[in-house]
């Protein structure tokens, strides 16, 4: 394979499912792009260590935008395996030991995962990039002469990916396979289509930047808000 692949779904963990909470109490920005700004396309080549990328992704869009490259990937996914409990001895990890690792490197103060699809897609919209594990399918191996993928073809594993954008009845993602991969390192997929593939055993998390790295940003001050009021509640 040209590529590699590498996402085991998080084992459920309802005290995890709190997107919504930050849903209710951020309010919503008028300045949002609802397509988030990164600068940087992230490569892994043929490494397990697409939940690595996806963090250190999330970790370079806006709306805080921090200094991430693929040794920070790579660095992400080797600590996340001290987290992966019955995947430790497999390649591939898992979003959630990914969001562990994020923690233990004090470059997140928090996360949370959204319940389902549709609070993943509202997020997106107006408050920030989600990491998202999802399966992989061969009809996603390349775009078509729209840019689109597609979960077409035999199931290849399961991939970890940045969701950074909505546009319409698409979704707009970022891989870390390099830019030769879709768009510049991007492709669009409909809205439906991820919605029946996150359905099984899908996943989308989001974070709190940590303050010393976000200092100063409107979006820190804000969030820092968001979780003393989640940790009050």
């Amino acid at each position: 394979m040209k590529y590699g692949l590498g996402r085991f779904p998080s084992p459920p963990d309802p005290r995890d499912y709190q997107l919504a909470k930050l849903l209710e109490i951020a309010p919503v920005s008028k300045y949002s792009p609802k397509n988030w700004h990164s600068d940087r396309v992230l490569n892994q080549g043929k490494t397990p260590h697409c939940v690595g990328f996806g963090w250190a992704g999330w970790g370079i869009c806006s709306p805080v935008e921090s200094n991430y490259h693929n040794t920070d990937g790579h660095s992400i996914y080797n600590k996340a395996k001290l987290y992966d409990g019955i995947y430790a001895n497999s390649p591939g990890s898992t979003v959630r030991s990914g969001a562990k690792a994020m923690l233990s490197k004090r470059r997140i103060v928090s996360y949370y995962f959204a319940r389902n699809i549709a609070e993943a897609e509202e997020f997106v919209a107006y408050h920030g990039p989600v990491v998202l594990g999802i399966d992989w399918y061969e009809g996603m191996m390349q775009t078509d002469t729209r840019g689109l993928i597609h979960p077409t073809g035999n199931l290849l594993g399961g991939h970890c990916v940045l969701w950074k954008g909505v546009a319409g009845n698409y979704g707009i993602i970022r891989n870390s396979w390099g830019l030769g991969w879709g768009v510049g390192g991007e492709a669009k997929i409909l809205l439906r289509d991820l919605g029946d593939i996150y359905h099984n055993n899908g996943e989308a998390c989001a974070a709190v930047e940590n303050p010393v790295a976000a200092k100063g940003s409107l979006m820190h001050e804000l969030y820092t808000s968001v979780v003393n009021l989640i940790k009050e509640g």
